[in-house]
């Protein structure tokens, strides 16, 4: 559930970061909580990748 505090967290961040020019260790700890990479398909070589953000 999202909280009052929690949103403008969320928002002071992301206001921080609109307009970033490079995608840096920091920009990341601070929008994703953690990315989830599936298993490579033998045939396609494809693998799935889902983000999952603090908001």
């Amino acid at each position: 559930m999202i909280t009052p505090v929690l949103m403008t967290n969320l928002n002071n961040v992301v206001k921080q970061y609109k307009d970033f020019k490079e995608l840096t260790h920091t920009i990341m700890g601070e929008l994703i909580d953690y990315i989830e990479i599936g298993e490579k398909n033998k045939e396609t070589g494809e693998q799935k990748v889902k983000i999952h953000w603090f908001f």
